[in-house]
């Protein structure tokens, strides 16, 4: 038992102030709750105190003043010149422009049909023969402590799974 508070004094120290804490701040609701509930009845005494004293008075809900009521007002017999549509000439410009947009996406469209209509080009072909490897290459090769690693991650990649074999 006594192992165990040496070895973990840090975790503990740390478990001690949490609990603290935590202890502090129910203390520190518990005080606010009842200051407001005393806060409370202080103002609903007061509150029945002006009351009776006032004469009967309700000051507990809120005497607003009546205001009249003020009907919308109605809509005008003249026709609204926002309601309007423009003339034929306001959109000319407007339709040449997107005449011009039209062609510009035909234009795309169709040069990407020909892109992908185009014949692929030619693949690389290896039809050389494989060089036979001496001996002597490759322990040169493996004298290198960075080929050597190379060579053993190539083995790894290359290789079957660590699964299969």
């Amino acid at each position: 038992m006594i192992d165990f508070i040496s070895d973990n004094i840090y975790i503990l120290l740390i478990l001690a102030g949490v609990v603290a804490q935590w202890v502090k701040s129910q203390k520190e609701a518990r005080e606010q709750r009842q200051f407001e509930e005393a806060r409370r009845r202080a103002l609903a005494e007061q509150a029945v105190e002006e009351y009776e004293f006032e004469g009967g008075i309700d000051l507990l809900e809120p005497q607003y003043p009546r205001r009249e009521a003020i009907p919308p007002p109605l809509p005008s017999a003249l026709p609204d010149k926002t309601l309007i549509p423009p003339s034929v000439e306001d959109f000319s410009s407007e339709l040449a422009r997107q005449q011009r947009l039209l062609e510009q996406v035909s234009e795309l469209k169709r040069s990407k049909k020909e892109k992908r209509n185009a014949p692929l080009p030619p693949a690389h072909s290896y039809d050389r023969q494989a060089k036979p490897v001496s001996k002597r290459s490759i322990t040169r090769r493996l004298n290198s402590r960075s080929e050597l690693r190379q060579a053993i991650v190539l083995k790894e990649v290359l290789d079957k799974p660590l699964a299969l074999r």
